[in-house]
C-alpha cells in the first residue's frame, strides 16, 4: 500500500468513537469513519512502517445488523455516522467506550451511576444550521449540509431524521421560495452572492419557531414575501420569531452585523423543568431539550445532600447550568467569555426570579485569578478542547470539596481528570449521557472530591 492507494478493507471494530480498525494483508489500517463488519473502500492517506492511516470512501457491504435509513443525505453529509445501526447497539458501544477508557488510564472512580440513553432518538435536535449552495456546479440553490470533505458542495437535508416534520417543511419551503426568486447564494471563493445561512430553532415544550436567514448586503431581499410564505405554513408548532441576519464577512463564521425581525421578537422561549429560558438569535442551548433534563438531573442527583456556600460555574454559556443548580448553594458565580451569552444568563436568571446567582463575562483563566471568594463547589463545563494548563492548576489550587466535570470531549476529560487526581482528587460518581443519538458523540459527568490528606 501507498499514500492514495484506495482498497477494500473489512472494518473489524471500533477503536474511539470515530475511528475503526481493520486489516489489509495483515497490516492494521485505521480509519476515519465506518462501523465494524462493514466492508469499506477506504483511501490510504497515511502509511507508517507498520500501520496505515485512511479516510472512508465508500461502504462496499454493510454490516448485517445495519437498517438502511430513510435520509437521502446518509454517509453523504458529516452528520449521522451511526444513522444505520439499531439504537440499543450505539448505547452499548459508548458505553463501553468510555467505561474501557478510564480502566485503559488507570482512573478509578467509586461509583458508577449508569449510562443514559436519549429520550427521543428521531427528531430531537431543536436547532439546525443549514448552508446555502447547490450540490454540483450548475445546479439550483438549495439548503442544507456540507458534503462529506467538502466545504463547497452542499447536500438537501429535508429528509434528515434528526429533524422533526416542521424543520423539513419549513426548510423545503424556504429552498422552493429562494429559487422562484431567483436568489443567488453567497460564493465563498468570490464572496459574492446573498444567500449564506439557514437557522431554525424550537422550543420543544413551548412550541415556539424561530427562523432566521443569514445574507449579505449585496443584492435585495424580499423580507415580506419571505416572512408571509413562513407564516401561510401549516405546522404542529407556531413560527414566533421571523429574523433576517446580514452578514458581510468573508468569513464562514456568522458575523451579525445587523439582525432586522421580520415578523414577532427576536428570541423564542424553552423549559427546563419549571424554569424558562429566553433563547436569543445565537445564543447557546442545548440542541436535544429533552436529553439536556437527563444531563441536568444528574448534575442535580450528584449534588444533592452536599452543603454549599458558594459554587463557581466555569464555562458557564448562558448559565443554564448555574440556575438548575443554584437551590444547591448559597451563592452561585458563573463565569463566560462570549458577552451575548452572559447578557443571556443574567436576563433568564431574573426571569425564573433567581436571586442568588450572579455572572461574569471573561475569560476563566484571567477571571479566575481576580475573584477573590474560594468555591466549595466548582462546575466545569469547558469546550471540546478542555480546560487550558494554567487555568486546571488554579482551580486544583482552589482546594475545593468537590468539582462537577462535565465534558462533550472524553479524550481532554481524561487528560484533566489525570491532572485533578494528580493533584488530590478522587472520582466519586461516574455518569455518561448519550445528547447526540447516532453521531459519535457523549457527555460525561464526574463529581470528585478532595482527599483529605492533600489539603494544605
Amino acid at each position: 500500500m501507498n499514500k492514495n492507494d484506495i482498497v477494500p478493507l473489512k472494518i473489524e471494530k471500533f477503536k474511539t468513537l470515530n475511528r475503526t480498525l481493520g486489516y489489509y494483508e495483515n497490516i492494521p489500517v485505521f480509519v476515519k469513519g465506518g462501523m465494524p463488519g462493514q466492508t469499506a473502500e477506504v483511501k490510504i492517506k497515511r502509511k507508517r512502517s507498520n500501520i496505515c492511516e485512511a479516510d472512508l470512501i465508500n461502504v462496499l457491504t454493510p454490516a448485517d445488523y445495519e437498517r438502511i435509513p430513510s435520509c437521502a443525505s446518509h454517509n453523504i453529509c458529516n452528520g449521522c455516522a451511526y444513522l444505520s445501526m439499531p439504537y440499543e447497539m450505539q448505547v452499548k458501544f459508548k458505553e463501553d467506550y468510555i467505561l474501557n477508557l478510564f480502566k485503559e488510564n488507570h482512573i478509578e472512580y467509586k461509583n458508577y451511576l449508569g449510562f443514559f440513553a436519549s429520550p427521543d432518538i428521531y427528531g430531537y435536535r431543536n436547532k439546525m444550521e443549514f448552508a446555502f449552495g447547490n450540490s454540483k456546479k450548475g445546479q439550483p440553490v438549495t439548503a442544507g449540509l456540507h458534503v462529506k470533505d467538502n466545504i463547497y458542495d452542499i447536500i438537501s437535508a429535508e429528509s434528515c431524521e434528526l429533524i422533526d416534520d416542521d424543520f423539513q417543511i419549513i426548510l423545503t419551503n424556504i429552498i422552493n421560495h429562494c429559487r422562484e426568486k431567483n436568489y443567488t447564494y453567497y460564493y465563498r471563493r468570490s464572496h459574492k452572492g446573498l444567500l449564506r445561512h439557514l437557522i431554525l430553532r424550537k422550543g420543544v415544550y413551548t412550541s415556539q419557531i424561530m427562523v432566521n436567514i443569514v445574507i449579505t448586503s449585496q443584492e435585495s431581499f424580499d423580507e415580506q414575501s419571505f416572512a408571509d410564505m413562513l407564516l401561510s405554513l401549516k405546522l404542529n408548532n407556531k413560527i414566533t420569531s421571523v429574523i433576517c441576519t446580514i452578514n458581510d464577512s468573508v468569513s464562514d463564521f456568522i458575523h451579525a452585523e445587523d439582525i432586522r425581525v421580520l415578523y414577532g421578537v427576536d428570541y423564542i422561549e424553552e423549559k427546563c423543568f419549571d424554569k424558562t429560558f429566553i433563547i436569543s438569535p445565537f445564543s447557546f442551548y442545548q440542541t436535544n431539550s429533552k436529553g439536556a433534563e437527563v444531563l441536568y438531573g444528574v448534575c442535580i442527583d450528584m449534588l444533592k445532600n452536599i452543603p454549599c456556600d458558594t459554587l463557581f460555574d466555569l464555562y458557564c454559556g448562558t448559565g443554564t447550568i448555574a440556575q438548575m443548580l443554584a437551590i444547591s448553594a448559597k451563592k452561585v458565580i458563573g463565569v463566560e467569555i462570549i458577552e451575548e451569552a452572559v447578557l443571556s444568563a443574567r436576563q433568564n436568571a431574573k426571569l425564573n426570579d433567581i436571586n442568588n446567582c450572579s455572572f461574569i463575562c471573561g475569560d476563566v483563566l484571567k477571571v479566575i485569578h481576580e475573584i477573590q471568594e474560594k468555591p466549595d463547589i466548582v462546575v466545569l463545563d469547558p469546550p471540546r478542547s478542555g480546560i487550558h494548563p494554567k487555568a486546571l492548576a488554579k482551580i486544583a489550587d482552589y482546594n475545593s470539596e468537590h468539582i462537577l466535570y462535565i465534558s462533550c470531549n472524553p479524550t481532554t476529560l481524561i487528560k484533566d481528570l489525570q491532572y485533578l487526581t494528580e493533584s488530590g482528587y478522587k472520582i466519586d460518581k461516574l455518569a455518561a449521557v448519550d445528547m447526540f443519538p447516532h453521531t459519535p458523540h457523549l457527555e460525561t459527568v464526574v463529581l470528585m472530591s478532595r482527599v483529605k490528606e492533600y489539603d494544605k
